[in-house]
């Protein structure tokens, strides 16, 4: 694993930062079908499939559908970013703010866009401003409602055309003391031309950690998350503004280890043992997190066997108020919206992933877990 780890970052740098190949570096078949996996499962397959496809490592014919990976990503790029266009103008036509977020606006740092894809556009509205958006967005785009949380709501008419609203930033709690000075989001967006609006330079760094760090202690959060990182915030480790939000959100911790990993991926260096834990855990999270690491955090925080399953099955009224906005303030509906849950937790669609993420929590290495617990609390990471 340990070899195959070097010739993916090898890869990236080269794609990413212009680096050469290390002298005398081959790629046997095995070796390719290793780095093609693991670059799929976290969405960067394009940037392997270019540096893989530029130093003659891939054959016309037999890995062709490595070398499809680009031409895949390009028109997934392509077709995301004509779909977030008709969203803002249709928010520019009737005259409300809107603030881009995430990966239409990091692709920008990448050396050709179509690296950086996504699964959808993220965009941000004020809160006052949601309910029409979202009418707007489903009347003149056609768009229907796929999810729904207390924050955002996800809307889609096609596999590559889905925009996740938002009304805020903030991560739930999930980011130790984030969502305080996510909160506040507004006074640290400034007005470009139009309705459209973007974020000072280290609130947008300061974003894209918590959000980082709220996927992390969830499951896991991929190496794209990292070389995001690495061009974003490259030029901001001692920037006192940055310093002073990650400070307030007791993130500290979590950032240095952060910039150190993505250092790591995009220039190389010496991988001390804590950077090693750090790196196992992403290795293992895919783009999203995987099942086995959120079965970890999940009997870290809920437990194991009956007191997992209670936990999981019967939700707090703050927890369902979370999924269920219109439950807030009204207790004595709790039942009803507890059943309403049941029918989703146990849908078609969901049954497969909560059955997998169910007997992963009965099947946890206790040795991974204990590493893994070690390892959020060395990052201060919050439960």
């Amino acid at each position: 694993m340990k070899v195959v780890a070097e010739k993916l970052y090898s890869l990236i740098r080269y794609s990413i930062c212009g680096e050469a190949l290390p002298a005398g570096i081959s790629f046997s078949e095995n070796d390719k079908k290793a780095v093609v996996s693991i670059a799929r499962a976290h969405d960067i397959a394009a940037i392997v499939a270019y540096a893989l496809d530029k130093n003659g490592f891939l054959d016309k014919d037999a890995d062709e559908d490595i070398k499809d990976e680009e031409l895949f990503a390009q028109s997934r790029v392509t077709t995301l970013e004509f779909f977030a266009e008709e969203v803002y103008s249709t928010f520019e036509k009737y005259g409300i703010d809107y603030l881009p977020l995430k990966g239409s606006l990091i692709r920008k740092f990448y050396p050709k866009a179509y690296f950086r894809t996504s699964t959808d556009v993220d965009v941000l509205v004020r809160k006052e401003d949601f309910i029409k958006a979202e009418r707007l967005l489903k009347t003149e785009l056609k768009l229907k409602e796929k999810q729904r949380t207390e924050h955002d709501v996800a809307l889609s008419r096609s596999f590559l055309e889905t925009v996740e609203l938002h009304h805020s930033l903030v991560e739930e709690g999930k980011a130790n003391g984030a969502d305080e000075v996510l909160d506040n989001v507004w006074s640290h967006a400034s007005s470009l031309d139009g309705r459209r609006y973007e974020l000072d330079e280290e609130y947008f760094v300061f974003y894209h950690i918590a959000h980082t760090m709220k996927h992390f202690g969830l499951g896991g959060c991929g190496l794209r998350f990292f070389i995001d990182i690495g061009l974003i915030a490259k030029d901001m480790t001692c920037n006192e503004r940055l310093k002073t939000l990650i400070d307030r959100a007791d993130m500290g911790r979590f950032f240095s280890r952060c910039i150190e990993f993505s250092e790591y991926v995009m220039k190389g260096g010496e991988k001390t043992k804590e950077l090693f834990e750090f790196e196992d855990y992403v290795f293992c999270s895919g783009a999203f997190g995987s099942i086995d690491n959120k079965a970890i955090t999940e009997t870290k925080s809920k437990g194991k066997g009956l007191k997992y399953l209670r936990k999981r099955i019967f939700l707090s009224y703050d927890e369902l108020s979370m999924i269920f906005p219109k439950l807030k303030g009204k207790r004595i509906l709790k039942p009803l919206y507890q059943v309403r849950r049941w029918f989703a937790l146990f849908s078609k669609s969901r049954l497969k992933r909560n059955l997998a993420e169910m007997k992963g929590v009965a099947n946890v290495d206790p040795e991974r877990a204990k590493r893994v617990e070690k390892l959020f609390a060395d990052l201060g990471i919050e439960e």
